[in-house]
């Protein structure tokens, strides 16, 4: 401040991107708000990032970076234990806002009351929900509630394999059925497994009694303007990627990628495992008999003993054989 006496000369005025992290947001929003002394008329990004938002000195208020430029329109928020109805009084400050990416949150059982504002921002862009220890639903739901409707057009979500995400899922892409032309959907499934390095001969023997098939899907008919598919998941649970692609009506669509997580545990894929993979295989041919979709099946060379490239032939028999599967090498 002593060096930029001059606000509309100092660099504030001329920032496009903003990230504040941790120690940061408390010294910058403590009892001088130092923050506000700055003119920041041309900031685009902003990403606020804090490990912990606890109770007592560490807590960071949103209220203080309310608006903090009127120019923002993309939004990058971490802030566990944050209030849904904080983060969206927070969110509706910004009213060129279009891009939105909330990571990362945990809700409290208090009552959480919001009201919509009249006139809320555009969000016309991108909308990211991950790591959502409450899952994502109170966020669908206060999105939901803006007067104007949804018009994003890309939706990047992580679900924790229940019926409640699954239908904010569905909820979301009504919502946004004129406008969303790409879907990326991450079924994050209880750990079941060991985390632990494991011996040869106990990756071998290791029963595979845990049943993921069971996760709820989602309606996808509604995306009349959908063109991009992305699905991420364990390698045992791809039935929800085929119930979910069985309800697309779009006209438009243009790719489909799977994204399976093949190198986590290097168990061999059993049944009725892989018959959901057959049966997701079939599926798939049908999109390349209708729509011509030349299907993606990512995987990483090399991580842990095995890639996808060893396990493609088995899982999608047909589209191997008639060499109407790309495998994409994600990198290591």
């Amino acid at each position: 401040m002593k060096t930029f006496p001059d606000p509309l000369n100092s660099p504030a005025h001329y920032t496009r991107s903003l990230s504040l992290r941790g120690h940061q947001l408390v010294a910058l929003a403590g009892p001088a708000p130092r923050i506000r002394a700055f003119p920041f008329d041309n900031l685009v990004n902003l990403n606020i990032h804090s490990e912990s938002n606890g109770s007592g000195g560490d807590r960071v208020s949103l209220v203080l970076f309310h608006g903090l430029s009127p120019t923002v329109r993309s939004l990058h928020l971490t802030l566990p234990n944050a209030r849904p109805s904080e983060v969206f009084e927070f969110v509706c400050s910004f009213p060129l806002l279009e891009d939105l990416s909330l990571f990362a949150f945990g809700y409290s059982s208090v009552a959480d009351r919001w009201t919509p504002p009249s006139t809320p921002p555009r969000l016309t862009g991108s909308l990211q929900l991950h790591n959502m220890d409450g899952g994502i639903d109170p966020i669908t739901c206060r999105l939901l509630d803006l007067p104007n409707g949804l018009n994003f057009t890309k939706i990047v979500v992580s679900r924790d394999n229940d019926e409640t995400d699954s239908k904010s899922i569905t909820d979301l892409v009504s919502g946004c059925s004129n406008t969303l032309e790409s879907l990326d959907v991450t079924d994050y499934f209880p750990g079941k497994f060991p985390s632990f390095p494991a011996p040869d001969r106990y990756l071998t023997t290791f029963p595979l009694h845990s049943d993921f098939s069971t996760a709820a899907s989602f309606n996808l008919s509604t995306a009349t303007k959908l063109k991009h598919l992305v699905f991420r998941c364990g390698r045992q649970n791809v039935q929800w990627i085929t119930e979910a692609l069985q309800t697309v009506e779009s006209k438009t669509l243009q790719q489909i990628t799977v994204w399976p997580d093949f190198n986590s545990f290097p168990l061999r894929i059993a049944e009725p495992y892989r018959q959901q993979w057959h049966d997701l295989d079939r599926l798939l041919i049908q999109f390349w008999d209708s729509h011509s979709i030349r299907p993606k099946v990512t995987y990483k060379a090399g991580v842990i003993r095995k890639d996808t490239r060893e396990y493609a032939p088995g899982l999608l028999p047909e589209l191997t054989e008639r060499g109407l599967v790309d495998l994409v090498d994600c990198g290591r």
